[in-house]
């Protein structure tokens, strides 16, 4: 896949993100299941996964990225499901009030 942004999705098998930043093709990859569902102010849902191996992640706080590699902040999404294990995280970083 050819870079011509920021950032490109290399893989969308749900399972794997890789994420190529910039010209000189830093590439960041992460096991990220996508088991976050959260729908945008434009009326759709999403699935999402939780992940400091992103870009916009920064300070090891975790951002919601989904399977095309755009990171959402906390005033992006409303969160509709996610895992009892990801409550801790999710409100670490915002999500959750």
């Amino acid at each position: 896949m050819e870079t011509t942004g920021y950032m490109a999705v290399l893989s969308r098998d749900g399972k794997t993100l890789e994420v190529n930043v910039g010209k000189r093709a830093r590439t960041f990859r992460g096991d990220v299941p996508l088991s976050i569902r959260g729908k945008l102010f434009d009326g759709r849902t999403v699935s999402l996964a939780l992940t400091t191996e992103h870009p916009s992640s920064s300070y090891g706080i975790p951002v919601l990225v989904d399977e095309d590699g755009y990171a959402y902040g906390a005033l992006d999404v409303a969160l509709l499901s996610w895992p009892p294990d990801a409550e801790a995280d999710l409100r670490r970083a915002g999500y959750l009030a």
